[in-house]
């Protein structure tokens, strides 16, 4: 028999890289960074109202929302866009759809920053609309996506979870802008507020970063098989802590 005709061994195939846009992680990112730097004026600006204690006030909500949805949800959405192909092996559903929802949610932020800082109601109504079609345009791309996950641990949860979070913020949000015309929650109105900050900052932004953090520090560190049960319980206590009653 000759050396051609010898069975050759089985030559194991690397699996085909899972591809993503660059071009959509860089809007987002680079958005992002303009939205920190806006913040960080806008910081200046609304100084003297911290200094006495006015976090209330309409100044003090619009540069927070600078912060809050145009840098660290733009980032979250930024990176996500390179997570789940890479991390979790799950291509998005619509590259198409990430773009429509950062089209909409970029400039939505700051015209809804800007409308309720400058008490312009047209304005921060439009922002409003923008930014919640761009928020439920890229749920719907999460929650296509997710499914389509080689594996779901940890960390395929906590995005689920703080996508419910997220959504539930923008619908508090929404109550919060209305109230600013009509004054129906009256004396509740600040119980709502801590609520909607509560929400979004422990039930989306922590959640997602503990979810995340244990997908990217063993990535980073280089290190294999991190044992899950701590963030799993990080998990369960966050989740619980938001859904408790004000």
């Amino acid at each position: 028999m000759t050396a051609s005709a010898l069975p050759h061994p089985a030559v194991p195939v690397a699996p085909r890289p899972v591809l993503t846009s660059i071009a959509l992680v860089g809007e987002h990112f680079g958005t992002a960074t303009l939205y920190l730097a806006a913040g960080a004026l806008g910081l200046i600006w609304i100084a003297p109202e911290l200094a006495i204690g006015a976090y209330p006030s309409p100044h003090v909500a619009g540069v927070t929302h600078l912060f809050t949805l145009g840098w660290l949800t733009t980032m979250i959405f930024g990176a996500l866009h390179q997570l789940l192909p890479v991390g979790l092996g799950a291509p998005m559903r619509s590259v198409r759809v990430g773009h429509l929802s950062f089209w909409c949610f970029a400039p939505g932020v700051g015209m809804f920053a800007a409308g309720v800082a400058t008490h312009a109601t047209m304005l921060h109504h439009a922002g409003i609309w923008l930014v919640g079609t761009g928020i439920l345009l890229e749920a719907g791309n999460i929650a296509a996506t997710l499914p389509r996950a080689r594996a779901r641990h940890v960390d395929w949860a906590a995005i689920a979870i703080a996508f419910c979070f997220l959504v539930s913020t923008l619908g508090v949000g929404i109550v919060l802008l209305h109230n600013l015309h009509t004054g129906f929650l009256a004396e509740a109105r600040v119980r709502v507020l801590s609520a909607h900050l509560h929400v979004a900052i422990v039930g989306w932004a922590l959640t997602m970063i503990a979810g995340v953090s244990h997908r990217l520090l063993p990535m980073f560190l280089l290190s294999h098989g991190a044992n899950m049960a701590w963030t799993k319980r990080a998990l369960v206590l966050l989740t619980t802590g938001v859904l408790q009653p004000y």
